[in-house]
């Protein structure tokens, strides 16, 4: 009697786990979402949203009033940085998206008071740094651009109009 409640025992052992500790509570990583997820994670140069307006446009779109870090935005590279925070923008506000882009944050200003305040007529001297240090404006969606989705560079003076899709 005593070895068949052995060998139950030990077939209990076997056959279910008897006696084993439960198994952890962790998660299960699915590598190929994790890998999903780092790939949609946009990296950007630095950038605030100053001004978020939401009645210039008439269909209702948004406006963004963005500083960047300054740099030569003449070059492709810096022009991709320009593209990856419209990218990140439109994907977080919807397609309806235009984006001003600024260097310097009394550029920013002078253009605000001035386009959607109407609070400000600029001087020679405003529209001097307006020139040197509004560095893009894209309009998402717009039926009324260039394009339907149209990106203008403004560096040193010198504009550049393009069709970008965002991504």
């Amino acid at each position: 009697m005593r070895i068949l409640t052995i060998l139950t025992l030990l077939l209990c052992f076997v056959i279910s786990g008897c006696g084993e500790k439960p198994p952890e509570n962790k998660p299960v990583q699915n590598t190929q979402q994790t890998k999903n997820i780092q790939e949609n994670q946009t990296k950007t140069k630095p950038y605030e949203i100053i001004y978020t307006v939401k009645t210039k446009r008439f269909d209702k779109g948004i406006n963004l009033y963005v500083l960047i870090e300054p740099g030569d935005y003449s070059k492709d590279s810096t022009k991709e940085d320009i593209h990856a925070i419209i990218n990140k923008l439109v994907k977080e506000h919807g397609s309806k998206t235009s984006v001003d882009f600024f260097d310097d944050k009394k550029a920013l200003e002078i253009h605000y008071q001035k386009w959607v305040t109407a609070k400000l007529n600029p001087t020679e001297a405003d529209n001097k740094i307006l020139a040197e240090h509004y560095i893009a404006g894209f309009s998402g969606d717009l039926s009324t651009g260039a394009y339907k989705n149209t990106l203008t560079y403004f560096p040193s003076g010198n504009s550049k109009i393009i069709e970008y899709n965002p991504k």
